[in-house]
């Protein structure tokens, strides 16, 4: 299944599912597939982030029990702000080895981007959703953009249709258009940090660096337990030699994911800047 097919069905935002594969939680990082065991671990860490159970906390938990099967996730089982390791019938604090007993607790819910929104009465709305599910699996990009052309004849701010024709534009290396339908779905969502933090990318490797901090930030104060945003901004600064604010950012990111596989080359770019810093090379303030 690719991945913006995943992201519709379980109404998970595609930068999530992005960052999981880039730091190894879910599938290959150079397959650009997923299978099923990858969809389950998909869920199962989206429920871990609704119950404020860190990207950290999961590598950690599996880190002390040497997990190394592709099926780590039906070992373990979630409770709000824990993670549990599953022994038969019984549930086990990881680290204590202490029973524990699950009370009944209703789930708090989190708001993630459902790609398609509420459900449309438009049937014909409906109609090309359906197409549009279809035609993934086929593979066919122009018949996927006539389809999500067609969808915003229909409705002109259907922020799923706007972001989906930005991420088949950026895979063509056509930055512009990427930018026109990103920009799009955030003027009719002013809070959609999908097309915030993929302009934000794309501001970046067009160096206009004022934009992608801008839209970083933004991420950040919408999302703010994504880490790749302040991995990214960290970079930005540090690309501009502001090295004061590149190290604040770099540090946030440890704080969140300081075992994943990105962390290592966070702390070579700290090493840098500590070395540069007390070398007496001064950053100066960024204005926006």
């Amino acid at each position: 299944m690719k991945i913006n097919e995943a992201a519709i069905k379980l109404s998970i935002p595609r930068h999530y599912i992005d960052y999981w594969k880039k730091v190894g939680l879910v599938s290959r990082v150079n397959s650009s597939e997923l299978e099923f065991s990858d969809l389950v671990k998909i869920r199962f860490i989206s429920q871990c982030k609704k119950n404020n159970i860190s990207l950290q906390k999961i590598r950690s938990v599996l880190k002390n029990l040497n997990f190394q099967d592709e099926k780590w996730h039906e070992m373990l089982s979630i409770s709000p702000g824990m993670l549990l390791i599953r022994d038969q019938s019984l549930l086990v604090e990881p680290f204590s080895d202490q029973l524990y007993f699950e009370y009944s607790i209703s789930e708090s819910e989190r708001n993630v981007l459902n790609l398609w929104g509420k459900k449309e009465e438009n049937p014909e709305i409906t109609r090309y959703e359906d197409l549009y599910l279809k035609s993934i699996e086929n593979g066919d990009i122009k018949s996927i953009k006539n389809i999500l052309k067609n969808l915003l004849k229909i409705k002109n701010d259907h922020i799923g249709a706007l972001i989906e024709l930005g991420n088949i534009a950026f895979e063509e290396n056509d930055l512009e258009s990427a930018l026109k339908f990103y920009g799009l779905a955030e003027e009719y969502d002013t809070g959609c940090v999908e097309a915030i933090y993929n302009m934000a990318n794309i501001y970046f490797r067009q160096k206009k660096y004022a934009a992608a901090i801008r839209s970083f930030h933004r991420c950040i104060e919408l999302d703010p337990d994504f880490p790749e945003s302040y991995y990214n901004l960290g970079l930005v600064y540090y690309s501009l030699k502001y090295f004061d604010r590149a190290l604040g950012f770099l540090k946030m990111y440890l704080e969140i994911d300081s075992d994943s596989t990105w962390a290592d080359q966070a702390r070579i770019f700290i090493g840098e800047i500590t070395e540069q810093t007390e070398g007496g090379i001064e950053s100066e303030l960024f204005h926006i």
